[in-house]
């Protein structure tokens, strides 16, 4: 271009001579147009020159349009080829905000410098920003750079300079907190068109690799990855509930049967004949209650475990995120009502299985008091618990042969001290209810979280996908408007 222009234009000798790359504007005589044309390409007959005239006393150079006006100026405006779309980077797009800011400054720098006129100027800046709100941009963000544009970066401080995947949001506050510390931030994106595109063969598997080392998984990693998907809370109550229902319901059972011999032997209570109601028959039924306890409580200890289990994540991302259907809050609350009951429940069997251990507490303590009260004469009547009939008189004394008998022998130690654990058995259970109810109670509020989140999270989906709709069909209409 250079011996073009040392060679060519001392002869077409031209009023205008402007070049840009390989394009060229000029300002020749009408007569001299297609002499110079032959001239260009006689010179370098390698390249291949074409002209264009102006039309309507227009014509385009590069992304300027010249205007010849009647009074012989010379008038610019900003050129746009007919197929332009007028797309720009998309404000919501997942690109850092450094190109969309530079996209503003560009566009509206190139308006300041390209247009001849204040009127064309104005044109150019409203066209622009109509362009920028078709393309999601606030008018406030516009509006805000224009007048306060962000002050270019000083790099000459800057020692190093690090690569980072662009992640939205995080990446400018990456960069914002680097910068102080002379480190410049470029950003790359995850994923490319050339990572699939120029993929020349398929990548080696790692079993099929030569001259490498395998590294096998140990037990131990296993099982730590197991272990992180157990319910602890849930656990650790239902460790307490089985051990305080199993004291409970096994020295229960045998305090009832001692009962049975203490009465029998000592107290000289016979069962009654016929249907009748008496002390042996509640015991037999207090047994069988103790064997429904046993099967109720194993059962329903196991359900809140598994109900433990899908609260955690390992389990939730295994099978899915049950616990924020309808279905899983329904259970959830379902557990808490029937855990608050039981609890209610074992509260008062707390309090019933107290009653006998304060009677044998009585008789206990006489019997380990009667050394010193060898001349005193105490009785005890079981008709003051509701044992026997009121009309029947049962009773030990003190200087009774059949009182010495029981104190001697081992079935009032051992039956006072099995209710004594069965006592701490109830308790044990009070307090894995209280636990389960707290387990529960965090879990459902994971649950009302979890649920406001999933709706969150559907309606920003719905409305991110309308916007993408609306601005595809703006983007279609207009397209379908240029051709």
């Amino acid at each position: 271009m250079r011996r073009l222009k040392r060679t060519a234009l001392p002869t077409i000798q031209p009023k205008l001579s402007i070049r840009y790359v390989d394009d060229t504007f000029d300002i020749i005589k009408c007569s001299q147009l297609e002499e110079t044309l032959l001239l260009i390409n006689k010179i370098l007959s390698d390249i291949k020159f074409t002209s264009e005239e102006e039309d309507n006393d227009r014509l385009p150079f590069v992304d300027v349009v010249v205007k010849h006006k009647a009074n012989g100026e010379l008038q610019t405006s900003v050129h746009r080829e007919a197929t332009h779309t007028d797309q720009v980077f998309n404000y919501n797009s997942n690109h850092p905000n450094t190109p969309k800011w530079t996209c503003i400054k560009t566009l509206f720098k190139r308006a300041a410098t390209h247009c001849s006129t204040v009127e064309l100027r104005k044109a150019e800046e409203e066209h622009l920003s109509s362009i920028f709100r078709n393309n999601g941009y606030l008018k406030s963000v516009v509006r805000r750079y224009l007048h306060n544009r962000p002050q270019q970066e000083d790099t000459t401080c800057s020692e190093t300079l690090v690569t980072l995947t662009y992640i939205k949001d995080i990446s400018e506050m990456t960069t914002r907190f680097l910068h102080p510390l002379g480190i410049m931030v470029a950003h790359k994106p995850k994923a490319s068109l050339r990572q699939p595109l120029m993929r020349i063969k398929d990548p080696t598997t790692a079993t099929n690799g030569t001259n490498v080392i395998y590294k096998l998984p140990w037990c131990f990693e296993c099982c730590i990855k197991c272990l992180g998907g157990i319910p602890y809370a849930s656990l650790i109550a239902t460790i307490l509930l089985y051990a305080g229902v199993a004291l409970f319901c096994g020295c229960g059972h045998e305090a009832l049967s001692g009962t049975v011999t203490i009465l029998q032997n000592n107290f000289e209570v016979v069962k009654g004949a016929g249907d009748a109601i008496d002390i042996f028959t509640m015991i037999d039924i207090f047994k069988y209650v103790i064997y429904g306890v046993a099967a109720a409580f194993f059962v329903y200890g196991i359900l809140l475990m598994v109900e433990g289990f899908f609260t955690t994540g390992a389990i939730k991302d295994l099978y899915g995120d049950f616990k924020i259907t309808t279905c899983g809050r329904c259970v959830s609350g379902w557990f808490i009502m029937l855990t608050y009951i039981f609890m209610l429940a074992w509260l008062g069997v707390t309090a019933f299985t107290s009653l006998p251990v304060f009677m044998y507490f009585n008789i206990w303590t006489l019997c380990q008091n009667i050394t010193v009260m060898e001349s005193i004469d105490l009785c005890f009547d079981i008709r003051q618990f509701g044992i026997v009939p009121i009309h029947e008189p049962k009773m030990v004394c003190t200087l009774n042969e059949n009182f010495n008998k029981l104190c001697q022998s081992n079935d009032l130690n051992m039956t006072f001290h099995l209710f004594i654990v069965a006592l701490a058995g109830a308790g044990a259970a009070v307090i894995a209810m209280v636990h389960y109810l707290m387990v529960l109670s965090a879990n459902w509020a994971y649950v009302k979280d979890a649920c406001r989140m999933q709706k969150y999270e559907d309606i920003k989906s719905k409305e991110e996908q309308e916007l993408h709709d609306i601005h595809s069909t703006r983007s279609k209409e207009r397209l379908n408007a240029y051709t």
